[in-house]
């Protein structure tokens, strides 16, 4: 769960200026939906859902550029609708694509993201 690290970083962090994450959990709430889930016991964090689900997280780094590529739902599977409130500075994408992660967040330093 390198996705969730990487935007509790940018939450918490002040001199993280662009997050991009591929693969994380689009919702806690999504591993309700089916009577079988497929999540490692110790990616939950105690008691997040009382502050925020992932989509809060993501709002409230909406003063920096976020990337956030296939990211998956309570069974592993990718989230084809996802919670996101749309902004100018978010990319969502169901699949890898061009640029990569690290060709996005390279491209984000090269425009001064801020």
């Amino acid at each position: 769960m390198g996705a969730l690290l990487a935007l509790l970083t940018g939450l918490y962090e002040d001199g993280v200026a662009a997050v991009a994450a591929r693969g994380g959990l689009v919702s806690f709430l999504s591993v309700l939906e089916d009577r079988f889930c497929h999540l490692p016991q110790d990616v939950i964090v105690p008691g997040i859902l009382e502050v925020a689900d992932v989509a809060g997280i993501v709002a409230a780094l909406n003063s920096r550029p976020v990337l956030l590529e296939k990211f998956v739902d309570g069974r592993n599977k990718v989230a084809r609708h996802a919670p996101w409130k749309a902004s100018s500075r978010l990319v969502v994408r169901e699949t890898e694509q061009s640029p990569g992660l690290a060709t996005w967040l390279a491209g984000q330093f090269a425009h001064g993201a801020k």
